[in-house]
């Protein structure tokens, strides 16, 4: 019969010495919060961020446009559910 290779892994694993947590080196968080700005600063985002208000003000505008409109024109038609349905029985028996 083979031993179960698993197994005796397993229960070697468990005998090992826990590791301590790796400390971090000297000046490693300075070196990565001074990339940052570099990061940041790349000029394709800007310009993309700059294209991006750009359109969201156009699509702002031209949504007050419509609003502006749809509510100075309104629609004449019937005030209340029975005048419509009135209206579309009309409709219907209309030839």
């Amino acid at each position: 019969m083979k031993p179960d290779l698993w197994d005796q892994l397993t229960r070697v694993a468990r005998q090992a010495p826990a590791e301590p947590n790796p400390e971090m080196p000297l000046g490693f968080d300075t070196r990565v919060l001074a990339t940052m700005p570099q990061a940041v600063a790349d000029e394709d985002s800007l310009d993309l961020l700059r294209l991006l208000r750009r359109a969201l003000a156009c699509a702002a505008v031209l949504m007050l446009i419509s609003l502006t409109v749809r509510f100075a024109v309104g629609t004449p038609g019937p005030a209340n559910e029975l005048a419509y349905i009135e209206q579309a029985v009309q409709l219907a028996w209309t030839p």
